[in-house]
């Protein structure tokens, strides 16, 4: 398994400030995926955040040339491009291409659409999701590795608050799997 990160997680931050925040992000990454058990160090490609409609045509070509000649069988798992956030719509959206050029299943994962999303809102594909069921153990497991991010949990106000972590303490996970890709 390859995990790409493709922003630098230090948007919030300036300066030194910034600086300190990137490697702190990088290190919690790390430890969320060791709590996942995946061994293999990420691909980071370390723009920055709020950047990536700007340098759409970077991550494209980053994307190629980082993980050409996959498997046909690979699933790709990317940002949903509906999500209602910047860097994931259009992330999503290279990675529809990517998919659908290489024929490869690409599954998207929802994250604020649950604090928008409703069963009657227009914009969030139902038909489309299918669900991963999760036993105990990996829900420990997903909630060991959300803890890894304590500097988003922290702050006035943090970016992954109460509220928003409860949506990702189920028994299923969610990914919308119709998107353009070979699936």
């Amino acid at each position: 398994m390859t995990v790409l990160c493709v922003t630098d997680g230090g948007g919030a931050e300036v300066g030194a400030a910034r600086a300190d925040t990137v490697r702190r992000r990088e290190a919690e990454l790390r430890h969320a995926l060791d709590q996942l058990g995946i061994l293999r160090p990420p691909v980071l490609l370390g723009l920055a955040d709020g950047t990536i409609r700007e340098q759409r045509d970077v991550v494209a070509a980053r994307l190629r040339t980082t993980l050409p000649g996959l498997a046909k069988d690979t699933l790709v798992v990317a940002p949903w491009v509906g999500d209602g956030h910047r860097d994931h719509r259009v992330l999503g959206e290279v990675c529809v291409e990517f998919a659908a050029d290489e024929q490869l299943t690409l599954w998207q994962y929802p994250v604020w659409m649950w604090h928008w999303g409703s069963p009657d809102h227009p914009d969030v594909p139902w038909p489309l999701l299918v669900s991963v069921a999760l036993d105990r153990e990996q829900r420990e497991v997903v909630a060991r590795a959300l803890e890894a991010f304590a500097s988003q949990r922290s702050g006035s106000p943090p970016m992954l608050h109460a509220r928003f972590l409860e949506h990702f303490d189920r028994n299923r996970e969610y990914f919308v799997a119709d998107v353009g890709g070979a699936a």
